[in-house]
């Protein structure tokens, strides 16, 4: 039995929860004077998905090799 499948599962269940958290955080976010804590977790957030995303495209690639 692979571990791969709960693997992926898992990272596209994490992306679906970052991206949910960026849209929250967006949606809180003052239109003026945005305070540096919200930007930094928004960055922080962002690289996390894109870690994420980045993990599950190398996890489908070895898949298919």
């Amino acid at each position: 039995m692979s571990t791969e499948k709960p693997k992926q599962d898992q990272l596209i269940t994490d992306i679906d929860d970052l991206e949910k958290n960026i849209a929250s955080l967006k949606e809180r976010l003052p239109t003026h004077s945005i305070p540096p804590a919200l930007v930094i977790e928004l960055d922080d957030l962002d690289e996390q998905l894109t870690d994420a995303k980045q993990r599950l495209a190398k996890n489908n690639s070895g898949e298919s090799g």
